[in-house]
């Protein structure tokens, strides 16, 4: 979803993986872009002036999914990754000026 980077950045209780829709892309979880071309598309709109939050994220041992979905969130689950030893999913890349998927 979509906030206000200031509220999220006071938050002390960080991202919520909870709060993310559970039919994204790589399932419910928490979402960011190594292109801000690409974030731009989800960013918090105030006016005409557009914001993103920039942060350091550390992924662990990332699952590489690439392009495929997993909709179902048969390995894109915490459950499956803690299982198999992975800390996050990584997918991509993607298109955001394309139709279609990604």
């Amino acid at each position: 979803g979509v906030a206000d980077p200031a509220v999220i950045a006071r938050d002390r209780d960080g991202f919520m993986v909870e709060r993310g829709a559970e039919n994204a892309f790589y399932g419910q979880g928490c979402y960011f872009a190594e292109n801000v071309r690409y974030a731009h598309h989800y960013s918090f709109c105030l006016g005409n002036v557009r914001q993103l939050l920039l942060a350091d994220v550390l992924c662990g041992k990332s699952y590489e999914i690439g392009e495929a979905l997993d909709r179902t969130g048969t390995k894109c689950n915490r459950a499956w990754l803690r299982e198999n030893g992975y800390d996050s999913v990584h997918g991509g890349p993607h298109r955001p000026k394309q139709k279609g998927p990604g």
